[in-house]
């Protein structure tokens, strides 16, 4: 999902933890190893909200 500058759609660590009923620790672990992809504006760590979608996805277990 992009804005209208095409720009993507950010959501913060916190929310993401509370989306999933997780720790923020978790969620910043997993920016930190590479399975969540964020980018850091200002003194601030945001994931990009179509990773968040595509993880929350059932996997295809006949799609591999």
């Amino acid at each position: 999902m992009t804005t209208k500058n095409d720009h993507p759609k950010l959501i913060s660590i916190t929310d993401v933890a509370k989306r999933w009923r997780t720790t923020r620790q978790n969620i910043w672990n997993m920016c930190k190893d590479g399975r969540l992809p964020a980018t850091m504006i200002g003194s601030r760590w945001y994931v990009i909200f179509d990773s968040v979608l595509k993880k929350e996805q059932p996997t295809n277990l006949g799609d591999k």
